[in-house]
């Protein structure tokens, strides 16, 4: 515990931003431009270090059983015979991701600007989600440079739909969830190891191409995931082998859909909104038309 402190410190030294708050003396609470600024750095670092201690206490719960000298592991990558089939790199990518783009969302309601923002809340989940990895290191589970890089990858998309919104229009970044039989057997909570249970994708959206933005066309989208089976903790019992496989898709924008409606309707508008919103990253199962290639 003591190294996971020690190493969030000198993260957060790392991340300390130039805030160049929004000089708003309109705010609530009528503060002049230094006190302001002030105010959104105590909130800065509130909001990182309340979620910094959430991922520690969580990961010593759920994750890490005893803390030794640092050591290193190799779970390869996508192979057959890696940690997971590959499904928790994905799983990496995808959390860094979702982080990355919730701290943005939140970083400009707390008045820090937009271009700030943008890749403020990459770095910042990425370096956040670098506690797990240092918390590994001094656990039995060991540091994982896959799953590192798998993280960078996620930052790195989460900063390119922050910064460029045509790329946010046109791609998504999805988790497809639904327990497996396995977990559901379990009792446990820890669904982030359910593998079996998920997909993640990404999808491309008609919408986001200018030309079919008012044609029907754009209430479609394509899809491209990756999915193991048999892998996980939870799986004893329910699949007769382990698979890794590709899967392609196409389907109705859910989100669009959703969107389009909220616009229209006065009284569910903001739910509408809303679940439009989580869309963006939710792939409901069984909503598409898939092909599903396995690789041996």
């Amino acid at each position: 515990m003591k190294n996971i402190i020690l190493s969030f410190i000198a993260l957060s030294i790392l991340l300390q931003p130039t805030l160049y708050a929004k000089e708003d003396t309109t705010h609530p609470n009528n503060l002049n431009p230094p006190e302001y600024k002030d105010n959104v750095k105590k909130k800065f670092w509130l909001l990182n270090g309340a979620l910094a201690g959430i991922i520690a206490g969580y990961g010593i719960i759920n994750w890490w059983k005893d803390f030794n000298d640092i050591s290193f592991t190799d779970e390869g990558w996508f192979e057959s015979f890696s940690t997971n089939g590959g499904a928790d790199k994905t799983g990496h990518a995808f959390s860094t991701y979702i982080l990355s783009r919730i701290l943005s969302v939140l970083y400009r309601d707390i008045g820090i600007k937009d271009e700030d923002a943008e890749w403020q809340g990459p770095l910042a989940g990425w370096s956040l989600m670098s506690i797990v990895e240092l918390g590994d290191a001094f656990s039995q589970h060991g540091f994982s440079t896959s799953d590192l890089v798998s993280n960078s990858a996620g930052a790195f998309l989460a900063y390119l739909e922050e910064r460029y919104p045509a790329f946010d229009e046109l791609v998504d970044f999805r988790i497809e969830y639904l327990p497996s039989k396995g977990f559901l057997k379990s009792g446990k909570i820890g669904i982030d190891t359910d593998y079996s249970g998920m997909k993640h994708l990404l999808a491309f959206k008609l919408s986001g191409i200018k030309g079919l933005r008012e044609s029907p066309l754009s209430y479609l989208e394509f899809h491209a995931g990756y999915f193991t089976r048999g892998y996980s903790v939870y799986d004893e019992g329910y699949y007769d082998s382990q698979t890794r496989n590709i899967y392609t898709g196409i389907s109705i924008n859910l989100s669009r859909l959703l969107g389009s409606a909220s616009e229209k309707s006065d009284r569910y508008r903001k739910t509408l909104h809303i679940a439009s919103k989580i869309l963006e990253f939710y792939q409901p199962p069984n909503l598409y038309i898939d092909y599903i290639s396995t690789l041996h």
